[in-house]
């Protein structure tokens, strides 16, 4: 199968073949992360020669994230025992503009030019773009009104001045 990765996984002195179990033991009473120490007892019994489905029993952990983490560990080093931090898609916003953003939300649309008594999102997606260059879509405001406290309601059916357009409040969270 050219092209696939081996998915064989060193046991004994092969795996992790710079440490020996009691660097690895060391490693373990200095390690501070919760996480990090399964790992670390993990590997502990991968140079013991355990098999991995013992391991995995011995511990209350599937075969298959056993497996993997055991791999990690072949394949990156010692280093695999900590999670790579995940890269995501960068903010629009950085802090200070989502503080001034909190603000100006709090302040309320009529001092931001608005009609409206209250925001909605299409609002908040205009003001958004007017202040600070950014465009985002509708779809995406409450998961940022919320990160900044703020709850979001929809309005309901039965007065005939009311629309369909969601409505933004306050939540009273005290903090």
């Amino acid at each position: 199968m050219k092209g696939k990765r081996s998915r064989r996984i060193p046991i004994g002195d092969e795996f992790l073949h710079d440490y020996k179990v009691s660097d690895l033991q060391r490693m373990h009473k200095e390690e501070t992360n919760p996480k990090a120490k399964i790992r670390l007892l993990i590997y502990i019994q991968r140079k013991r020669n355990m098999a991995i489905f013992e391991i995995a029993e011995m511990f209350n952990i599937s075969f298959r994230t056993t497996q993997e983490w055991l791999l990690n560990a072949a394949r990156r080093g010692i280093d695999a025992r900590y999670n790579r931090k995940p890269t995501g898609v960068p903010a629009k916003l950085n802090k200070k503009q989502m503080d001034q953003l909190k603000a100006d939300i709090a302040a309320g649309s009529h001092s931001c030019g608005f009609q409206s008594e209250s925001w909605t999102s299409k609002m908040v997606v205009v003001h958004i773009k007017n202040r600070f260059g950014v465009e985002y879509a509708p779809t995406s405001i409450p998961r940022i009104l919320n990160r900044l406290g703020f709850s979001y309601r929809k309005r309901t059916a039965g007065h005939s001045k009311t629309t369909d357009e969601p409505r933004l409040g306050q939540t009273t969270n005290q903090n």
